[in-house]
């Protein structure tokens, strides 16, 4: 069985600025891919404050958003291991965000196989965007 490898372990191209834009990188089979976001993609995110409310979204609903992100670009990984998740704020503005790293299931290696995707609270994946290297 023939296992996908999407690097992009620790591949940070861009930088979180006063725009919030971020932009990670990741290559499938000779092709770039990229994430962006910035804070057009938080208008309908709900802000939280994670010293008074429960996160809006949940872990399970926002890994369940970036495996069904993975379906359509790579149909032919049967699934995704969750590795690592993370939560951060995008600069002060109260709009916070999921990090999550995922390796294809069944991968051998266990470096540099793997996708990290960014989740909205509002369950929003920006989308993986091909570039031909």
């Amino acid at each position: 069985m023939a296992v996908a490898v999407f690097c992009c372990w620790g591949a940070i191209v861009g930088r979180a600025g006063s725009d919030g834009t971020s932009l990670y990188c990741g290559t499938l089979n000779g092709t770039n891919y990229w994430q962006t976001i910035d804070y057009s993609y938080f208008p309908g995110s709900p802000k939280w404050n994670q010293e008074k409310d429960e996160c809006p979204l949940s872990a399970k609903d926002a890994i369940a958003a970036a495996r069904s992100s993975l379906r359509g670009p790579f149909p032919h990984v049967a699934g995704w291991n969750v590795i690592r998740i993370s939560l951060s704020p995008l600069g002060d503005s109260g709009a916070w965000y999921y990090t999550i790293w995922l390796r294809p299931a069944g991968a051998l290696r266990i470096t540099n196989e793997g996708a990290r995707i960014m989740v909205t609270l509002d369950g929003m994946v920006p989308p993986l965007i091909p570039n031909d290297i």
